[in-house]
């Protein structure tokens, strides 16, 4: 008997376990699974000193750490054990590296080939367009991670050691290596942050170091590997050409120049506005104020270390501050906010509107619509994530707008800084914040798509065409 009528029981969709965790469930979940095991692990005795940090400061160091964001209720130093130090580096390092590519990695290392609904999971963490060459990446980025965090260690221990001993000071140089690179902005040292090393020329570099190299991209890495091979090579055979710029791509281009010209302008602008307030920058000697600012400037690209105190800043400061936090790093990083290149690209569309151009162009080439969408969507998801995360702890907590703002920013943007709001929020705040930490580090976009069964505009029918209805804009 054939079963063709429409309405047949056997015809409708099935639910199917698997196509349920979709790429964007599984990055949402995994960051969640991290999440609610690093929670369970602060939580306990061994992890804290006394009677413990309770578990909602559990949850929120557990989200904290694993959203790589760097805001903390206690003071690490104090309230934490080694034990739970270590439970905050191990969830650091997850976090930065993501969850799914320290298991890609695995499955690769036993069965040498991904299927491809996990390539596929694997382009979604990683912002990765080209799923040819995805055993090659993995590998490499740990490669890179793991170089760049040793060599900071190596750069910063004799420093802490001098301060702390041998064994505290290489932890202490291992944990900022790690929580710099991953863009945490977590320190084991004390309530100050690296205020007592404001002068430390070592430590502000390599911190400065670590946090760009961190926040630009794994693509933007490799493309700049290839290019230095491909100049020593060049210098090898004694070959000499001044056109380089074409063998990097357009995306590595807009980055690198998206991210010098946000370092400088907020370095300039951090320097002018601190200029003479006694409480930040104003005693320094002339070096050590540029040094200042620009460690600030690039801390602000969602790594949370502080050499000044962030609740004596002034105001126009903070407000650009928090306009920089929302910027954020580069995609594919472990940086947050919109990113560069989203910020770049509307920045591009306005020019191009103003000036009546039909495509948005960038060093001779087109910018697809589909980004320039894309970009605009997550604007205004997060703008709006970020207005109604402002409006709910003006509810809840009784501090000022100015810091209240500044607090969501640096919770959405996965930064870290606080003008002293963390620690004297309530529990509904500190529930706020965790929400805004888990959706800054997964991303709006990608939660959208795993909070339905499809992709965004796909219940639509692909071909339908409707009528033009004029809007008076502007």
């Amino acid at each position: 008997m054939n079963r063709t009528n429409a309405g047949d029981p056997e015809d409708k969709p099935r639910w199917n376990f698997s196509s349920f965790f979709t790429a964007p469930r599984k990055v949402s979940l995994s960051f969640l699974g991290v999440i609610l095991v690093g929670t369970f692990l602060l939580a306990l005795p061994v992890s804290s000193h006394g009677d413990g940090i309770g578990w909602l400061n559990a949850l929120f160091l557990a989200t904290s750490s694993t959203c790589v964001t760097g805001l903390t209720p206690v003071v690490i130093a104090e309230e934490l054990t080694l034990f739970g130090e270590i439970v905050m580096l191990l969830l650091i390092q997850i976090g930065g590296i993501g969850f799914i590519t320290l298991m890609a990695v695995m499955l690769l290392k036993i069965r040498s080939r991904l299927s491809l609904k996990e390539k596929i999971t694997m382009r979604e963490m990683l912002n990765w367009s080209n799923m040819a060459d995805l055993k090659t990446v993995l590998i490499r980025i740990l490669k890179y991670v793991f170089a760049f965090e040793l060599i900071g260690t190596v750069l910063m221990a004799p420093v802490f050691i001098h301060a702390s001993g041998f064994w505290r000071g290489l932890f202490d140089a291992l944990f900022i290596s790690v929580s710099a690179f991953c863009n945490a902005g977590f320190d084991p040292i004390g309530p100050s942050s690296l205020i007592p090393y404001q002068s430390s020329v070592v430590v502000n570099l390599v911190v400065m170091a670590l946090i760009f190299f961190g926040g630009i991209g794994y693509a933007v890495w490799m493309d700049v590997t290839h290019l230095v091979s491909h100049l020593i090579r060049r210098l090898k055979n004694r070959e000499i050409s001044h056109k380089i710029s074409h063998l990097l791509n357009t995306h590595t281009k807009l980055v690198l120049l998206t991210n010098l010209f946000l370092l400088l302008f907020s370095t300039v602008a951090i320097f002018v506005f601190e200029y003479t307030n006694d409480s930040t920058i104003s005693e320094l000697n002339a070096g050590d104020k540029v040094m200042t600012s620009a460690f600030q400037a690039v801390t602000l690209r969602t790594a949370g270390f502080a050499s000044i105190d962030m609740a004596a800043i002034r105001q126009p400061t903070a407000f650009l501050m928090i306009l920089v936090m929302f910027i954020g790093g580069s995609p594919g990083g472990t940086a947050g906010g919109i990113k560069t290149t989203t910020f770049a690209t509307l920045l591009l569309t306005a020019v191009s509107g103003l000036f009546g151009k039909e495509n948005v162009t960038v060093f001779k080439r087109v910018i697809p619509r589909e980004t320039v969408r894309r970009s605009l969507t997550i604007f205004c998801a997060n703008i709006s994530v970020l207005i109604i995360g402002i409006g709910l702890l003006c509810i809840t907590e009784s501090m000022p707008f100015l810091n209240l703002a500044y607090e969501a920013a640096s919770a959405l943007a996965t930064v870290g800084l606080t003008m002293g709001v963390t620690p004297s929020l309530t529990a509904a705040g500190k529930l706020i914040v965790i929400c805004l930490m888990y959706i800054g580090r997964v991303g709006m976009v990608t939660l959208l798509i795993s909070a339905t069964s499809r992709k965004i505009g796909s219940a639509l029918a692909p071909h339908v065409n409707y009528p033009k209805g004029n809007i008076i804009v502007g």
